[in-house]
């Protein structure tokens, strides 16, 4: 399918990026997406209701069908707490439009929190472009384009609500869709895991996963395949770099380790060895979350206590025995720092909370160094009379 003013959509789109990223240049705090995930995996997270972001990703393969290239741009938006809708369309070495996609997908109670686990399924909508001649009841002589209906099931696992030291996010992602360009074609079963290290701002990622295929009944095959007898599958190192604080822009390569793929005459899966992918994700209407607020805290903590330790072992000789406990816990026992509205006022009253709590530490720790005795952190008072 052509569409000749693709050149100028894509101009159009770029432009509309650069903008967005003019606005980030004054931004001072970190805008972390609740759904954040790697690039061969996705998040169990939704976005959070309203929050809206656009994305845009280029991926490049070179295999046995040569140098293939396929930008593609989309958009997502939360509805309530529990649901995101999202939409994109790719174009395909510049010159076709597709496949078109869009995914609703729902997730368990939780989201708004640093939850250990999380569970969500996916309904997906795949409009296909590529050239089916070969379904049956299909005319030989045109090409038909049909929708595809399939689901995904992801999962993920959040070690740092746990282990404030560990800081790594698993992924698990089932789909009924592995290369939506040829679902007319197959049956397909995508598995893939992820394993992110997430930092302050950056991350680094590593994906594994294996794509399955059995070929339906068509002109060419007319028994078709009797189960998965295509497969193959790869690895996928990379990294997530924060620019301006706001937009995230992730970077991976993909290679196959290991692939039993058909090269027959009309057969469409052809062995793709390493592949280039990259991803901008733009935060447009963004409310911070629970989830990523309490994220934030953490990595603030841990800072403070890198920053602090040597001046503590320096202050009274390396007594451990004198530091306090400013964590979770502590502000466990004030839930009402955590559970806030939307309110933009509500948001700055927050932050000023959390960062007066953090002005009151630096000062215990300022009387520690003075006196050589153990300060007693906000909170404790009554507990230690």
């Amino acid at each position: 399918m052509m569409f000749p003013r693709t050149g100028r959509l894509l101009r159009c789109a770029l432009f509309a990026c650069l903008v967005t990223l003019g606005a980030g240049l004054c931004e001072t705090t970190v805008k972390r997406e609740r759904n954040e995930a790697t690039l061969g995996t996705a998040a169990a997270n939704v976005a959070g209701n309203g929050n809206i972001g656009v994305f845009a990703s280029f991926g490049g393969t070179y295999g046995g069908a040569g140098l293939h290239l396929a930008p593609a741009v989309g958009a997502q938006i939360g509805i309530g707490g529990l649901m995101q809708f999202s939409a994109q369309s790719a174009f395909s070495d510049f010159r076709e439009v597709g496949p078109i996609e869009a995914h609703l997908q729902a997730t368990l109670p939780g989201n708004d929190g640093l939850r250990l686990f999380g569970l969500g399924l996916s309904g997906d909508l795949y409009l296909s472009t590529a050239n089916d001649t070969v379904s049956l009841g299909v005319d030989s002589s045109k090409s038909e384009y049909k929708p595809n209906i399939c689901a995904s099931l992801m999962a993920d696992l959040d070690w740092i609500s746990k282990f404030k030291n560990v800081p790594l996010k698993t992924y698990l992602l089932v789909s009924l869709a592995d290369n939506p360009q040829v679902l007319f074609r197959y049956y397909q079963l995508a598995v893939a895991a992820g394993f992110e290290w997430k930092m302050y701002r950056h991350s680094i990622f590593a994906d594994v996963g294996a794509g399955f295929y059995n070929e339906k009944k068509n002109k060419l095959n007319i028994s078709g395949d009797g189960g998965f007898k295509q497969y193959y599958a790869w690895v996928m190192p990379g990294g997530r770099y924060r620019l301006f604080n706001r937009v995230s822009i992730m970077g991976g390569v993909k290679i196959a380790v290991f692939e039993k793929v058909n090269t027959k005459i009309n057969d469409p899966l052809t062995p793709v060895p390493f592949a280039l992918h990259v991803r901008s994700d733009i935060p447009l209407l963004f409310k911070e979350t629970n989830t990523e607020a309490i994220r934030t805290l953490v990595f603030m903590e841990q800072e403070k206590q890198k920053n602090g330790a040597m001046a503590r072992r320096g202050a009274i000789g390396g007594d451990e025995g004198s530091s306090f406990d400013f964590s979770l816990d502590t502000l466990g026992e004030d839930q009402s720092m955590l559970d806030f509205g939307e309110d933009e006022g509500q948001m700055k009253l927050r932050r000023e909370e959390i960062q007066k709590r953090m002005d009151d530490i630096e000062k215990l720790l300022g009387e520690t160094q003075d006196t050589g005795e153990p300060a007693v952190p906000p909170g404790k008072q009554d507990s230690n009379e």
